[in-house]
């Protein structure tokens, strides 16, 4: 009798669920239906292969960039090193005691930059060029590209990497000048975001070869500025607790899962902010502010070519 009674129990689950399921996915397709660029979304987040871009994204980072980044923080004066550690540390939410493992590999007294030397560094940089290749295949797969020379795009993939390492130290020279404004943090807020949706921008265009178009690429630039600051947000709130209590279950190789996790969230970030960015660029209304725009700058230009006084 219990026997019968739990399985008439867990069948009544069942048909409940499944009920709710229906009634989940008819809501979806109401929705979709009256929502049509919503069921675009969808479509090309599924066409992207969201959750594999993201995996293979966050894996390069944590396999070649990290350890490229802590190599060149080595080479670099020892201060200047530490705060381009502490920038990534901050952003991934990692609190100082948490990162200190990493922390200790650009101290002066420490021969990092001894072991590797200036043939490995090289070496570091070249395997890490797979990192901007797998962003690269990703922007080509977000924006349906196909045919691209391989020689073109190792060279882009370099490009792409350098410039980044030098938006990197560049947020350490602004994160010190700002320092010294009032009014802080809000000056290193607007400035910080406006830096990195330029570089998400310039990003952007460069990995996809100048085969897309500045205006396409605006919406795309601020939806990653605007995930990125996001995602530093809550890496505040969830990853410091999360680290701690893998460091201590794990120890340094806690630190390394952490680290992953957070890779995984960010390489997230750039998929799905790049096909939205995408979807709204090929909005009707999206042409029409690029014409306006256009439009605005034009005009200037041509009254002062028909102007006598400027000729």
């Amino acid at each position: 009798m219990r026997s019968s009674s739990r399985f008439s129990r867990v069948r009544g689950w069942a048909r409940e669920g499944s009920t709710l399921a229906r009634r989940g996915q008819a809501w979806a397709a109401g929705l979709v239906s009256r929502i049509p660029v919503l069921g675009r979304l969808v479509s090309e987040l599924v066409r992207v292969e969201v959750i594999d871009r993201s995996l293979a994204i966050g894996a390069q980072a944590l396999l070649a960039v990290l350890p490229l980044l802590v190599v060149v923080a080595a080479f670099a004066p020892p201060s200047f090193g530490s705060d381009v550690l502490a920038q990534i540390r901050d952003a991934m939410g990692l609190g100082a005691d948490v990162a200190a493992p990493i922390q200790d590999l650009v101290r002066p007294e420490g021969d990092l930059r001894e072991q590797t030397g200036a043939i490995g560094l090289l070496v570091m940089l070249i395997s890490a060029t797979s990192f901007s290749r797998a962003l690269q295949r990703t922007y080509a797969k977000v924006w349906d590209l196909t045919g691209v020379r391989r020689r073109g795009a190792v060279r882009s993939s370099v490009l792409w990497l350098l410039g980044y390492l030098v938006y990197l130290d560049g947020v350490v020279l602004l994160e010190r000048l700002l320092d010294d404004l009032p009014g802080r943090p809000s000056p290193s807020v607007v400035v910080l975001g406006a830096l990195q949706m330029m570089v998400w921008w310039w990003s952007a265009r460069v990995l996809l070869l100048w085969r897309v178009p500045w205006s396409a690429l605006v919406p795309s630039a601020a939806f990653t500025m605007a995930g990125m600051l996001l995602l530093a947000a809550g890496s505040n709130v969830v990853m410091p607790r999360y680290a701690r209590v893998s460091v201590e279950q794990f120890g340094t190789f806690g630190l390394v899962l952490a680290a992953a996790s957070w890779l995984v969230a960010f390489g997230f970030v750039v998929v799905v902010m790049a096909v939205v960015g995408r979807v709204v660029a090929e909005l009707p209304w999206w042409a029409r502010v690029v014409d306006r725009a256009a439009g605005r700058r034009t005009a200037p230009e041509s009254a002062g070519t028909t102007d006598g006084r400027h000729l």
